[in-house]
């Protein structure tokens, strides 16, 4: 609040100090802060580019006296052009600081650090409302409004919401119209993760009133989270065709690589950006991957893969001390390591162009569980290729479109047929 006062106040004063055709307060703008930074602060860090607007104010103050004392153009477009360009700058940092926070930009942070900016941190902040990203903070914010509604009706505090209290949170917004059950259960998480900042202690729900609770608590709710069961959502995978125009429309070696990874290989996409070139044994034709949980699995390499991996190392892949498989082939981060937002763009240009609106990296890994069920390949040892812990977890994969349940059904009817019986009985074939 101080800082918003003491911003306000200046503002007015330099528009003051414009129209009076003073520059006392770009003066103090400077220089306050200065001193204070030189004489009470051992380490400013990136607090000095607080300077920097009293300075670039001073400056265009003087472009423009300039400008008027020698009533050039040319010299008043210069004066406008330095303030812009110094806006641009001043616009990207609070970007980078105070809105790009998504978690792939965190992880990547030491790579991806600004080259415009002299930043000293080796990690950015990291987080803001009470723990979630800054990114995340407004939509936390928005969720949290239904809690206060009901907060306000249950003339409830936040420091005194216990299990019970989640429970009738989620009867509250169960109220038509109703929520639905991915945001209940985010709205549950929020309030659970509001409660333990305030108090160091998250409320749960006693085992007992979620399995006799109307809406059924999920199963495997653990570690004191409270979820509700989600309706299955079902996942198609991609047809044969829409996969080579998709493919047709990649022009890299590097770009073809991560996608067969993820298609023929069944890779997640934080898995193929995590590869490093000791992760692919070409003598063996395996691969070792790193997947959730800091669990690793060894999958064997198809040849198309093992082919396009070979071809990219030799003709795209720049020279690098980077041990990542996958790198940035151009511009300023040449040789870097591939960030995740790197990876979504690189999908998000060839769907437009290829028209394949469906086609993201999941959808592919999707698309090769498909693939290995038709095939026949056993529930157990498809868990084994995806990195799933448990079978379970396996099933969302295995779908069985319309032609292929009608062409199983009409196979067991044929085989029934030609028995002559339906679970023991003659099977009639006169009326």
């Amino acid at each position: 609040m101080t800082v918003r006062l003491v911003g306000s106040f200046a503002i007015d004063e330099l528009l003051i100090a414009a129209r009076r055709r003073r520059n006392g307060a770009a003066v103090a703008w400077f220089l306050a802060p200065a001193l204070f930074y030189l004489l009470f602060v051992s380490d400013p860090r990136t607090h000095v580019y607080t300077l920097f607007p009293g300075a670039m104010l001073l400056a265009g103050m003087g472009l423009q006296g300039l400008a008027r004392h020698l009533n050039r153009p040319i010299v008043r477009r210069l004066a406008t052009a330095t303030l812009l360009a110094w806006f641009l700058l001043s616009a990207g940092y609070v970007y980078l600081l105070f809105v790009d926070h998504t978690p792939e930009r965190q992880r990547t942070w030491a790579e991806n650090r600004p080259a415009l900016y002299p930043v000293t941190w080796d990690e950015p902040p990291r987080f803001g409302l009470f723990g979630f990203p800054y990114q995340a903070g407004w939509r936390a914010a928005y969720d949290l409004l239904p809690a206060y509604r009901w907060m306000d009706e249950a003339d409830r505090h936040p420091e005194e919401i216990s299990g019970e209290d989640l429970v009738a949170f989620v009867d509250y917004l169960q109220r038509p119209p109703p929520a639905s059950p991915s945001t209940i259960n985010r709205r549950l998480r929020l309030l659970q993760r509001f409660v333990e900042f305030l108090t160091g202690t998250a409320p749960v729900v006693a085992a007992w009133r979620q399995h006799s609770h109307a809406l059924h608590f999920h199963s495997r709710s653990r570690r004191g989270s409270v979820r509700i069961k989600e309706p299955h959502r079902v996942i198609h995978p991609l047809k044969d065709r829409q996969v080579l125009e998709f493919y047709g429309s990649l022009r890299t070696w590097r770009d073809r690589a991560m996608v067969l990874l993820m298609w023929a290989e069944g890779l997640r996409a934080a898995e193929v950006l995590d590869l490093t070139v000791n992760d692919v044994d070409a003598t063996d034709q395996s691969l070792r991957i790193h997947g959730k949980g800091r669990k690793q699995r060894i999958m064997p390499l198809a040849e198309a893969v093992a082919t396009t991996l070979r071809l990219y190392g030799q003709l795209e892949r720049p020279t690098t001390f980077s041990q990542a498989v996958f790198v940035v082939l151009k511009g300023q981060r040449r040789g870097k390591p591939l960030s995740m937002d790197g990876l979504r763009r690189i999908f998000r240009y060839h769907r437009s162009k290829s028209g394949i609106k469906q086609a993201n990296p999941h959808r592919f890994r999707h698309s090769f569980g498909a693939n290995m069920t038709r095939c026949r390949v056993p529930l157990l040892v498809l868990a084994r290729m995806m990195g799933h812990s448990s079978p379970h977890t396996t099933m969302r994969y295995v779908e069985i479109e319309d032609h292929e349940l009608r062409a199983h059904y009409q196979q067991a009817l044929d085989t029934l047929k030609a028995k002559g019986s339906i679970n023991g009985h003659p099977f009639p074939t006169d009326h």
